[in-house]
């Protein structure tokens, strides 16, 4: 009893942790200002830092290997692309969702006109549940797409912009120290736990590590890297609004399973228009980039899995959607991972020690 009672005492120093925590959740609305930048500033300060530690190790250029002129160089480096997509790549994917929401009217008839003239007749039930598929996937697409547009309509309207501006910038700072200072910041964070635990915490942060690098990281640059694919091939192929549907499939095929289907849909109909030989080479397109991601891609930047059931992944899918949306679908594999990690390493804490304690 005595060592059940120690062991519990060693949780008081955790409670203000616990109380900041709860505080930050009751007012994050309020707090949304804060939480974004910082939130951006660690995303992008994480995904940054193996291209750090690169250039630490390899560019021999950098004076004494110091891990501050390092930092300088990747930040000065990540800057210009940054400026870079905003100036050339932002306006064309903002003009092809124009344009794709303005002859949005037109794809409806043309896939409907389509789809009655390759189906005969004899087969009225398959005819029409296409045409109802079609027309439901065509209004939601564009109900999307429109979302988006009226968006960025009431950030210019109501002068949004410049709190965006702000806040890009706040999160680039804090990108910089965070990268700069990661040694301090880690050692902050680490020190903030009683001693007792610091092993668990040093466990349990180096297995949520390999979870965020496989599917953080490794998913981030396998979009990029798909996404620029599926560019080159519906640029070739003549399709319309190739630099916008090739993103949209490289972010979709972030999802597992059903990723890769979504981020079809669009370019697909969308090359029918012009043509059903078009639609079915971009069909063909996009199940080509998908074996070469499935094959070459993933298995190059994404070693091993999470070690969730296929089936655990799908009903997951299914909850982050119905309750966040579109970022819940992104977010919940990930998530799911993480707190299956942290609920499992503590369990196994709370038996050891009670085992322990019972033994003694």
């Amino acid at each position: 009893m005595k060592n059940t009672g120690n062991f519990w005492s060693k949780l008081i120093p955790l409670i203000p942790i616990f109380i900041l925590g709860l505080v930050l959740f009751l007012l994050r609305k309020r707090l949304a200002g804060v939480f974004v930048p910082v939130a951006v500033a660690f995303l992008l300060a994480y995904m940054l830092d193996p291209l750090v530690d690169f250039a630490q190790k390899h560019l021999s250029f950098i004076r004494n290997k110091t891990r501050l002129r390092a930092v300088q160089i990747v930040f000065i480096s990540s800057v210009l692309v940054l400026i870079g997509v905003v100036v050339f790549i932002v306006p064309i994917v903002v003009s092809n969702v124009v344009d794709i929401i303005e002859k949005s009217g037109e794809i409806k008839p043309k896939i409907s006109l389509f789809i009655n003239n390759s189906i005969s007749d004899e087969h009225t039930e398959i005819k029409r549940k296409l045409l109802s598929f079609t027309e439901s996937a065509t209004d939601k697409i564009g109900e999307k797409l429109s979302g988006v547009y009226n968006v960025a309509s009431t950030f210019s309207l109501f002068g949004k912009i410049s709190e965006i501006v702000v806040g890009g910038v706040t999160a680039l700072v804090l990108t910089y120290y965070f990268l700069r200072d990661k040694k301090m910041i880690l050692n902050g964070l680490f020190g903030m736990f009683p001693y007792a635990w610091r092993q668990y915490v040093s466990e349990t942060a180096n297995e949520l590590g390999m979870i965020s690098t496989k599917f953080i990281q490794g998913q981030i640059f396998v979009a990029m890297i798909v996404g620029g694919l599926e560019i080159l091939g519906l640029f070739f192929l003549g399709v319309p609004y190739c630099v916008f549907l090739g993103i949209l499939g490289g972010v979709s095929n972030m999802i597992p399973y059903f990723g890769p289907f979504l981020g079809a849909v669009l370019p697909v109909l969308t090359a029918l228009m012009i043509s059903p030989q078009k639609a079915l080479w971009v069909l063909v397109l996009f199940l080509l980039v998908q074996q070469i991601d499935n094959h070459f891609i993933s298995p190059k930047i994404i070693e091993g899995n999470l070690g969730i059931h296929p089936v655990t992944v799908i009903l997951v899918i299914f909850i982050g959607q119905e309750f966040f949306g579109l970022w819940g679908i992104v977010a919940a594999v990930p998530i799911y991972a993480t707190i299956k990690c942290i609920l499992v390493r503590t369990v196994k804490l709370l038996v050891s020690n009670r085992y322990r304690s019972i033994e003694k």
